[in-house]
C-alpha cells in the first residue's frame, strides 16, 4: 500500500462500484482489476500473516492456526513388508496410488527412451490403461 501507482489502482477500481457485470471490453477490465486486487489481497495477508508469526497476539480475533494434517508412506515397500501376511500383492497395489510422472521416467530409464520421447512412447506402451483427464479451464488472459 505504500507503493504510489498500487494505491491509485486500489482508489480508483471499480470493483466496488459493480452494479451489473459487463461483458466485451468491460468485462476484461473488470477481470483484469479482480486479478489485480487478488494479487494485493495476498500480499496484505502474507505482510499479516508474518506480523502473527512474530506476535501472536498483534491482531485482535486472528491467529495463526495448524494446517491440515496430511499422511502419506513416505517408503511403501517397508510398508508392504510390515503388512505382507495380511495383505497380497494385488491388495496392497489397489490401495496405492501410483505417480503417472515417476513411473514414466523409471520406465524410460529402463528402456533406454531419451527424455523428449517419453511421454508419447509411455503413452503407447500403456495404451488405455493410461487415463487423460483435464482438469477444468482456468480464466485467463490471452
Amino acid at each position: 500500500m505504500i507503493c504510489p501507482a498500487a494505491r491509485s489502482e486500489a482508489e480508483n477500481a471499480t470493483l466496488a462500484k459493480v452494479v451489473e457485470l459487463p461483458l466485451g471490453n468491460g468485462a476484461a477490465q473488470l477481470l483484469a482489476q479482480i486479478r489485480r486486487a487478488q494479487s494485493l489481497f495476498k500480499e496484505i495477508e502474507s505482510f499479516y500473516r508474518r506480523i502473527l508469526e512474530r506476535e501472536p497476539e498483534a491482531i485482535p480475533g486472528f491467529a495463526l492456526v495448524p494446517g491440515h494434517v496430511m499422511r502419506s508412506v513416505e517408503d511403501p515397500i517397508k510398508a508392504f513388508e510390515h503388512l505382507v501376511e495380511l495383505f497380497s500383492v494385488q491388495e496392497f497395489l489397489a490401495c496405492c496410488s501410483v505417480s503417472v510422472p515417476e513411473l514414466e521416467r523409471s520406465w524410460a530409464r529402463k528402456k533406454g527412451i531419451p527424455a523428449s520421447q517419453t511421454k508419447v512412447s509411455f503413452k503407447r506402451f500403456l495404451g488405455d490403461l493410461l487415463v487423460e483427464k483435464r482438469n477444468a479451464p482456468s480464466l485467463n488472459p490471452i
